[in-house]
């Protein structure tokens, strides 16, 4: 208790003051501590007796009030980007363009000092994030960009779409709204037009896929110059190309002739290119007709000028038995885009002696980067080929003297399969192949095999040729 004359503080148990002596009023404290605790009990039973509605409705307006400070603290943060978003149209109609900008400046000003890094961009970027301020790094975060920007006319719809990175907020203390929005082009100045296109000649050239495009204005508006493509060469029969008016010219055009291409631009499909070769089904039968009656022409030549019959050989028959395509596997292989073997058998009358055989040579013809046009028809030089090098001999096995057997020596196969060998296989690893070849009778045929059984035990026609058959395999 306090002592009433001087104010020290006394034990309650004591009845006089231990600093002046004077005695001490315990009833005084009692009364004192029962006064305050009467005071405050009634206080809590007046807020008690308040109705249940005052009191949840002062308790809402706290938390109100709370909601709105938060929301101010976090709407000087919030950024409608949309606020500050720019779209501009100008030039003529069919020609206009758009152009989309953001007022970052505006932002700056408004929101520089609101913006802040978060801890965890101090954390990974560190001092790094002293070379680029927030409202900067926020710009770098945030494009917009417009789906169509040009070659417009009035009444077109355009649309600007927003791209914002992911981890914006984390790295930055603000928010941002946005909205991707279309707007209707219009304001376009309008001006008569022309048909730009109606005096432009597209034709193409080479062999495709390498084809090339050529363009000539007859019209007195333009000029070739005047035109681009966008694909000029690598063409190909079938492919689309887009020839488009140089647009910088058309400001110049509508005040020099008041007028205006009525189109930005126009497709044109390729056509009329040659092509390589990529399957014998495509070659027509009259260019076929020609290549092989050239290769028959080149060998009757070879035969005339390397046979003679005094040497008990002549030619008994050549036959053309079928083709060998082949076809590059990559357009960047050295050497040609396919090579056209014609594939011929020539039947080969042998005589020495008791010699009397037909043999065969087998002999090809070929034709590299044959092309085509749209009918299978070839227009290259038939007089530039090349025929097999190869050689192989034919031996009687007869004595010719002290120096050997009696022999034959031809350019060509002896075999089918030695010749595909050398123009397929060898080729294997660079060209893709097709053939049609096809020899049905590839064995060394016997004068002998006409002759019937004798009575001194001789072969007859049938076995004769079926044995002679399975020595020459």
């Amino acid at each position: 208790m306090y002592c009433s004359n001087c104010g020290a503080e006394n034990d309650n148990s004591v009845k006089f003051c231990s600093k002046c002596g004077k005695a001490l009023d315990n009833n005084q404290t009692n009364t004192s501590n029962a006064s305050s605790k009467a005071g405050a009990n009634q206080f809590f039973e007046k807020i008690k007796a308040l109705p249940k509605k005052i009191l949840l409705g002062g308790i809402a307006g706290i938390v109100v009030l709370i909601l709105l400070i938060c929301i101010g603290v976090n709407s000087s943060k919030t950024i409608n980007l949309n606020k500050y978003v720019t779209v501009e149209t100008s030039g003529y109609d069919g020609f206009g363009k758009a152009t989309v900008t953001v007022d970052w400046d505006a932002i700056e000003e408004k929101y520089g000092d609101k913006i802040s890094y978060t801890k965890a961009a101090k954390k990974e970027y560190g001092d790094l994030l002293s070379l680029i301020s927030p409202t900067e790094a926020l710009e770098e975060s945030v494009s917009v960009s417009l789906d169509n920007h040009d070659n417009l006319s009035n009444g077109d719809e355009i649309t600007y779409t927003w791209t914002i990175d992911d981890d914006l907020s984390d790295y930055l203390n603000c928010k941002v709204k946005y909205k991707d929005k279309t707007i209707k082009v219009s304001d376009l100045e309008e001006v008569d037009t022309f048909d730009a296109f109606a005096n432009l000649e597209v034709t193409f050239d080479g062999v495709g896929p390498d084809g090339t495009v050529n363009l000539n204005y007859t019209g007195s508006e333009l000029s070739v110059s005047d035109f681009v493509c966008d694909k000029s060469n690598g063409l190909s029969n079938g492919d689309t190309i887009t020839v488009s008016i140089n647009e910088g010219n058309i400001e110049s055009l509508a005040q020099s002739i008041g007028k205006i291409p009525a189109e930005a631009s126009k497709e044109y499909v390729v056509e009329g290119l040659q092509s390589y070769l990529t399957n014998i089904s495509d070659l027509s039968s009259d260019s076929l007709d020609k290549l092989k009656a050239q290769g028959e022409d080149a060998f009757n030549a070879y035969v005339a000028q390397s046979w003679y019959e005094s040497d008990g050989e002549s030619l008994d028959s050549f036959e053309f038995i079928g083709t060998y395509l082949l076809t590059a596997k990559s357009t960047d292989t050295w050497g040609s885009q396919n090579k056209l073997y014609l594939v011929f058998k020539g039947t080969i009358d042998n005589k020495y002696d008791s010699y009397h055989q037909k043999n065969f040579d087998y002999w090809y013809i070929e034709y590299d980067n044959v092309v085509i046009d749209e009918d299978g028809n070839t227009d290259i030089d038939i007089t530039s080929y090349r025929t097999t090098y190869n050689s192989f001999t034919v031996d009687s096995g007869i004595s010719s003297g002290w120096f050997g057997t009696y022999s034959w020596y031809y350019k060509g196969y002896a075999t089918l399969n030695d010749l595909y060998k050398d123009v397929v296989t060898s080729n294997a690893d660079s060209y893709n192949h097709e053939d049609n070849v096809e020899d049905t009778e590839s064995a060394t045929v016997s004068e002998d095999t006409t002759e019937e059984e004798t009575a001194d035990g001789e072969t007859s026609e049938d076995e004769t040729t079926e044995e002679e058959t399975s020595d020459a395999e």
